[in-house]
């Protein structure tokens, strides 16, 4: 009878968090796509050209998830908001969040045209470095439209209304796909413009993608009630205290975890344009199928968030526990994927025969951290559910920094074993992050329902 009670409970779950999950997961697709279409085409172009792209994307990749996580954490607010039925509640983090996002938009597009000297200090090598600096100064004037994009992501994805994104990248992403191929290759009539097309093209479709997310929340009869646009508050010193309390650790940890990775990105560029190339290809394809824990991770955020507010912890420690499952159960899938068709993979971005023999073997590396990953991610988004932040940024920072970093460059450096090194210390912390940050919600959760 426990058993049956429990079955249907997790039944119950599984299908709640496919309604908010596989929406999220396919708009995390869709968006991430730009990037994809990007590399491809830059693959065309030539060797340099795809080196450059995939390092600007790479450091691009750092500062949108530094704003990511400054505004996340306007989902789980509204969720626990929306759990209890408390419009008002809503609608002030709402706005709140749009002045705050009116400040990090600023720090967002100054940082942006800044970052690109930490190549000198990397040794990346001189010829990809203008390329880089030019993709990164266009691209800049794109980070006002995510920070508008984002509070208003997060408070649909905190009311349990997903699909609004899904559609309106599905709209989008053809857009991007048209206007990529004009701007790089010069096509009617337009200058051969590369990796700077790229760039234009992306910059435009962010745009394009907040103005019509703004248009639907401002219009969307689900929000009337709320008046999310009516009296607009002044902006609350406590209340944007409050909100980036909880969300700078969260963007700390995503930049220390995108810092790891660049940190590798940036060693790989020493090693050589084929190995930065073959670095960048599948580091894009993993990047791909990343986004599926990542949609079930925020999907798993606002249920935890919800069940807060409405039935407290005990369903919320429930719920997350069946969504690291399930990120566990799709990313084993996904590293057997790469394991019986890594050839496939490769053809897909890159013809030269020296970039597709690196990358076969970087392959093999990410068939084996697929689960660490699905696991660390859905763990951060489940505690960020319990709005707990501070000790994941610690958990992480340490997991990649003390132990990802050095070991890679002791193993790829120092020992001279070139890319494959450098991917082996990736692995290690991975897993530890993963490790710790599942034990960190089993203990979370467990302290706090049991007071």
């Amino acid at each position: 009878m426990l058993a049956n009670h429990l079955y249907q409970r997790i039944c119950i779950e599984l299908k709640a968090l496919s309604r908010l999950g596989i929406p999220l997961i396919v708009a995390q697709l869709l968006q991430v796509s730009y990037g994809f279409v990007a590399i491809v085409m830059m693959g065309r172009v030539g060797t340099l050209e795809l080196a450059a792209i995939g390092l600007g994307t790479s450091l691009w990749v750092m500062v949108f998830l530094a704003t990511l996580g400054v505004l996340i954490v306007v989902s789980p607010v509204v969720a626990r908001g929306f759990g209890a039925g408390r419009s008002a509640e809503i609608r002030n983090t709402f706005q709140q969040g749009l002045w705050l996002s009116s400040l990090v938009a600023l720090c967002s597009w100054w940082i942006m045209r800044h970052i690109g000297g930490v190549m000198s200090l990397m040794s990346v090598e001189a010829s990809v470095i203008p390329l880089v600096e030019s993709y990164l100064q266009i691209t800049s004037w794109g980070m006002p439209s995510v920070c508008l994009y984002f509070v208003c992501r997060f408070l649909c994805e905190g009311t349990g209304n997903a699909r609004p994104m899904m559609l309106i990248q599905f709209l989008v992403l053809p857009i991007n796909i048209v206007l990529s191929w004009i701007f790089i290759f010069g096509k009617l009539g337009f200058p051969v413009l590369a990796v700077n097309g790229a760039a234009l093209a992306s910059t435009i479709c962010l745009w394009l993608t907040a103005g019509l997310l703004l248009v639907y929340v401002a219009t969307a009869g689900r929000y009337h009630h709320l008046k999310l646009f009516r009296d607009f508050s002044r902006p609350s010193l406590i209340e944007i205290g409050k909100l980036a309390r909880l969300g700078l650790p969260v963007a700390g940890l995503l930049i220390l975890e995108a810092g790891f990775f660049n940190a590798i990105a940036l060693m790989m560029g020493s090693l050589g344009q084929t190995a930065l190339a073959a670095h960048n290809v599948v580091m894009n394809y993993v990047t791909l199928i990343f986004m599926i824990p990542v949609g079930l991770a925020n999907a798993l955020m606002v249920r935890v968030g919800q069940a807060m507010g409405e039935s407290g912890v005990a369903e919320a420690r429930f719920r997350g526990l069946v969504g690291i499952g399930v990120a566990s159960g799709a990313m084993v899938v996904s590293a057997l994927v790469i394991v019986m068709f890594p050839q496939a993979i490769i053809g897909l971005y890159t013809a030269d025969p020296s970039v597709a023999a690196t990358a076969a073997v970087l392959l093999v590396c990410a068939a084996l951290f697929q689960l660490s990953d699905g696991i660390q991610i859905t763990s951060a988004g489940a505690l960020r559910g319990l709005q707990d932040t501070n000790v994941p940024m610690f958990i992480s920072g340490g997991a990649y920094w003390l132990v990802g970093v050095p070991a890679s460059w002791w193993l790829g450096m120092y020992l001279e074993r070139g890319p494959l090194g450098l991917w082996l210390g990736l692995i290690l912390g991975l897993t530890v992050s993963a490790t710790l940050l599942g034990a960190r919600f089993l203990l979370k959760s467990g302290r706090l329902a049991t007071r």
